[in-house]
C-alpha cells in the first residue's frame, strides 16, 4: 500500500539476485497492491511492461498484508513459491560524531516467510519471525528519527537491505534441504 518509493527497488533486487546468485532459476515476480493511492499501481504496470517475469494483482480495496499475499498466490504458476510479510523494522544509532549525530546505523527487519510447494499446497519451510539486521553509515551527520526517513536519504542503504535479506531467506531455505 502507497510503495511508489520502494517498488522500483525491491524489483531490481530480486531481478539482480535471480541474475547472479540464482541464475540457474526462472522468476516469476507477484507484486499485489491495497488499492494504493499514489503512483504505486502506474510504477508497477510499467515494470511489468518492460518485464515479463513480472504480474501485477490490484485490489479494489485494501485487504491488509497477509490476504493481499495470499490472493495473489492465485497468479502463482510456478512449482514453488516464496511469501514474505515484513512485521517489522527498526532503527538504531550504533555510532556517533563529537556532535552526537549518528554516523552509523543498524536496521532490524522481521519478517514472516514461507516457502510453499504450490501442487500439494505443502508448506516446505517457514518461520514466522526471520530477522535480519545489518549496519549502514550515514554521510549527512542528521538524526534519522524513522526507517522510511532514513531509507528517502540512502537508497542504496534500501537495495542493500533488500538484496541481503532475499539472500539470507534463500540460503536459510536451501540449508534446510
Amino acid at each position: 500500500f502507497n510503495e511508489q518509493d520502494n517498488v522500483r527497488e525491491c524489483h531490481e533486487a530480486v531481478r539482480a539476485l535471480f541474475e547472479t546468485k540464482l541464475s540457474g532459476y526462472e522468476r516469476e515476480h507477484i507484486f499485489a497492491d491495497n488499492a494504493s493511492s499514489d503512483s504505486t499501481v502506474a510504477i508497477l504496470r510499467e515494470i511489468a511492461r518492460n518485464d515479463p517475469a513480472v504480474k501485477v494483482v490490484v485490489n479494489a480495496r485494501n485487504f491488509g498484508a497477509l490476504r493481499s499475499t495470499f490472493n495473489a498466490l492465485r497468479y502463482a504458476t510456478g512449482d514453488a513459491v516464496i511469501t514474505g510479510v515484513v512485521t517489522g523494522m527498526s532503527i538504531a544509532p550504533v555510532v556517533t560524531n563529537a556532535s552526537q549525530l549518528a554516523t552509523r546505523y543498524a536496521v532490524t527487519l522481521t519478517a514472516r516467510v514461507q516457502f510453499r510447494d504450490t501442487h500439494d499446497n505443502k508448506v516446505l519451510w517457514e518461520n514466522a519471525a526471520v530477522q535480519f539486521r545489518d549496519e549502514y553509515p550515514v554521510s549527512t551527520g542528521t538524526t534519522v528519527t524513522d526507517t522510511n526517513q532514513f531509507f528517502r536519504q540512502d537508497a542504496n542503504a534500501l537495495t542493500r537491505l533488500a538484496q541481503n535479506f532475499a539472500r539470507s531467506v534463500i540460503t536459510a531455505i536451501l540449508e534446510n534441504f
